[in-house]
């Protein structure tokens, strides 16, 4: 397991995308913000992937010298949130593994997420491309760039044509209207 790198922003992990900037937390299209003490947790966790952080180290990280609380239950509470919020479970770890009166160990895959330039900076040359077959690659890959910018301009063309469509099909274009109408229950 390789541990992040500082620089990097995301880190994915399992099914899961982390901004450790931001806190947001992905799982596909599922966004979750995980609130003060659970990402503050799982930042350190993620920080020595498959090594013991001890219950001192993270009580001494989670909260300044002159915080007054129980330690030991709040920390509990924050893994328990932190393992809700992943769902993940003590008896039966996939993410978050605990050693009993140690610590706690992140037992998951840990990456650093790629962001789109960077995968398509790793795709291998096609033979098209090397060949001449197509152009040159620097063009396609600033066309795409052109075209990701463009993608919420797209989106809105795509809604009017739908609209357009609609409109007609309906009674006022010449259509009989059916096909867009909402039914009626």
């Amino acid at each position: 397991m390789s541990s992040p790198s500082r620089a990097t922003k995301e880190v994915r992990f399992g099914r899961f995308e982390l901004n450790v900037e931001t806190g947001d937390l992905r799982n596909g299209l599922k966004k979750t913000l995980l609130p003060g003490q659970p990402l503050e947790l799982l930042k350190i966790l993620l920080e020595r992937p498959g090594e013991l952080v001890t219950r001192e180290e993270l009580i001494r990280r989670l909260w300044p010298d002159d915080t007054f609380v129980d330690f030991n239950q709040s920390l509990n509470k924050a893994v328990n949130r932190l393992r809700e919020t992943l769902d993940d479970s003590a008896e039966n770890p996939s993410l978050i593994e605990t050693l009993p009166r140690k610590g706690y160990r992140f037992i998951g895959e840990v990456e650093a997420a790629r962001s789109p330039d960077a995968a398509l900076a790793q795709l291998p040359p096609s033979p098209e491309l090397s060949q001449g077959a197509i152009g040159n690659a620097p063009a396609i890959v600033e066309t795409l760039a052109v075209v990701r910018r463009h993608v919420p301009f797209t989106a809105k063309l795509a809604i009017a044509a739908m609209g357009a469509q609609c409109y007609s099909r309906s009674a006022y274009g010449r259509g009989r209207g059916r096909s867009c109408r909402r039914s009626r229950v």
